[in-house]
């Protein structure tokens, strides 16, 4: 492990992973798309990470801000939820406020997150050599094997994203998503909802995100350029197909046209964390269970 920290020599078998495919149920066997790939990791391998992930960790509860409520101590999915539903209830009371609920979908946004662009903020915010060395020692040769009934493939190199079933990898994905976050936080163009003193743009639960739009027809191209500039330094893009808007207090009309504008599906509910939300808080019992009973 210190060598790992001092010169970044790791042993072999921890650059290495096993991936296997699991079946999605319900899903057309056929289609290898419809299979999850799982892998699996040196045991001595995640206690290395998971050291280095309690050190970060302690960084990055004070670093990152609130409206990210993914994978951090005493934040949760709970609270993210809640403001959704009173930004819903604060637009049904301030109807002369037009306003878009956009609901990111990220491309495998874990698998693609571009290493460069992470080295790039573990040097700009100065975590040290020692911390650095014992990232890039784990993530700079990755190599991995797929085994597919019973036979293994040759080994392959993996030259992006965070490793699936390593305790940093969440972390890291998050500490890269924060640079987007900020900069929604401080852009002045880009207005959400106010309450008190206090502004609240967006709330994420690692990738699963929602904006709240003022203003969308005039802003939303705003907010897309914003999110497309840091995709293509992290390597995170978004979805059009599967990234929609929830729109309130604009007419059928102006919804075609933000659709035009934005690219985008215009809907009349969007799932967050789980939860089904409409354009009214009253659907919330219907959406989420009318069907079950």
């Amino acid at each position: 492990m210190n060598l790992a920290l001092t010169e970044r020599i790791i042993p072999e078998s921890w650059k290495e992973a096993e991936i296997i495919m699991i079946h999605k149920e319900g899903k057309d066997p056929s289609d290898v798309r419809n299979y999850r790939p799982i892998s699996l990791l040196n045991t001595d391998y995640k206690i290395f990470t998971k050291i280095l992930a309690n050190r970060l960790t302690e960084f990055l509860q004070m670093w990152i801000g609130e409206d990210q409520a993914g994978f951090l101590p005493n934040r949760g999915t709970k609270e993210n939820v809640r403001i959704i539903v009173d930004a819903i209830e604060y637009y049904d009371q301030n109807c002369q406020i037009e306003v878009g609920f956009l609901s990111l979908d990220a491309e495998k946004a874990f698998d693609k997150l571009n290493w460069d662009f992470v080295k790039l903020l573990l040097k700009e915010l100065d975590f040290g050599t020692q911390f650095i060395n014992g990232i890039q020692a784990i993530y700079d040769q990755q190599k991995a094997k797929l085994r597919i009934n019973g036979q293994i493939t040759e080994e392959f190199e993996i030259k992006k994203g965070t490793r699936q079933g390593c305790p940093l990898s969440p972390l890291i994905f998050i500490f890269a998503l924060e640079i987007l976050l900020r900069s929604i936080r401080k852009d002045k163009n880009l207005k959400g909802i106010k309450l008190d003193k206090q502004e609240i743009k967006i709330r994420a639960f690692a990738d699963d995100i929602i904006c709240i739009v003022e203003n969308p027809k005039s802003k939303i191209k705003d907010w897309l350029y914003k999110i497309e500039e840091f995709g293509k330094l992290a390597g995170v893009r978004i979805n059009k197909d599967k990234t929609v808007i929830l729109t309130k207090n604009i007419s059928l009309e102006d919804q075609v046209t933000l659709k035009k504008i934005s690219g985008l599906e215009i809907v009349k509910k969007i799932k967050y964390l789980g939860i089904w939300v409409g354009k009214k808080n009253n659907q919330l019992l219907e959406l989420n269970y009318g069907a079950k009973w």
